[in-house]
């Protein structure tokens, strides 16, 4: 299990800068790309028995590519590929008989490309439709050099809307959305990480959190998934001195909202 870590937004997204073909069922491809693991693309009626999709990303531009998930998916055997042929493989090579997880990341050296395609070959349980949730690819912005402890991470998943008292006084829920936020406190921490650190705020962009990632299909655990889309909301706060002692470095709060 590998350390916190923020990935630049993916290469997959609405802004008119890639070509989406699959070989089955275009009309829910924009499942893979909203950003929500629970919204599936399918391969539709037909796709069912073990004959082989591939889904196509191309690119409008050449891209840096060192980090692939899928999320939320039934893929058994699979392999990703680059450029449209199949002997362009990823270092190390992307390319698995089966697989029984519901989602998988995979670091990988970085690869500049003009697309990348996912071969799926077979699913589990055996000669269903495929489906997935969602793809990314992009590439690493930060590794955490440690994770927080208990008290200095707060995950939560809370919803957009209002919780209304009916005239008899029973409650009703009404909602809109839900959405992730997390604050993340690093104490001492040194000039250089800390300048890191505010790199990355100052982009300003939309950018995906990962905590608890697994690289890879592996048989002692399994990544759960967690993966969100965020950005780094408010202030900038890491110039507060750990114990107001210099030699002890930086505490830097860091406030994730979804996005």
């Amino acid at each position: 299990m590998k350390n916190f870590m923020f990935l630049q937004d993916t290469f997959i997204n609405t802004y008119g800068n890639i070509f989406i073909s699959m070989t089955a069922n275009t009309s829910t491809f924009i499942n893979l790309i909203d950003a929500d693991r629970t919204t599936q693309w399918t391969s539709g009626a037909g796709w069912d028995a073990n004959t082989s999709v591939v889904l196509n990303f191309t690119f409008t531009a050449s891209k840096n590519v060192s980090r692939l998930a899928i999320r939320n998916h039934n893929i058994g055997g699979f392999r990703i590929f680059y450029d449209g042929v199949t002997a362009n493989v990823f270092t190390p090579d992307i390319n698995h008989a089966s697989n029984t997880s519901d989602d998988l990341y995979f670091e990988v050296a970085t690869q500049a490309v003009s697309s990348v395609q996912i071969q799926i070959d077979t699913t589990y349980p055996l000669n269903a439709q495929r489906a997935i949730g969602e793809v990314y690819i992009g590439g690493e912005r930060i590794v955490f050099s440690a994770n927080p402890t208990y008290e200095n991470y707060n995950p939560i998943q809370y919803r957009k809307g209002q919780e209304l008292e009916l005239s008899d006084g029973g409650m009703v829920s009404v909602y809109v959305d839900e959405k992730f936020r997390a604050d993340i406190t690093l104490p001492f921490v040194s000039p250089t990480v800390r300048d890191n650190f505010k790199t990355q705020w100052d982009r300003h962009e939309e950018f995906y959190f990962i905590p608890w990632a697994v690289d890879g299909i592996t048989s002692a655990s399994q990544w759960d998934g967690q993966m969100e889309k965020v950005i780094w909301a408010g202030d900038f706060d890491g110039y507060r001195l750990s114990s107001n002692t210099p030699a002890n470095g930086y505490d830097l709060v860091i406030s994730l909202r979804g996005a």
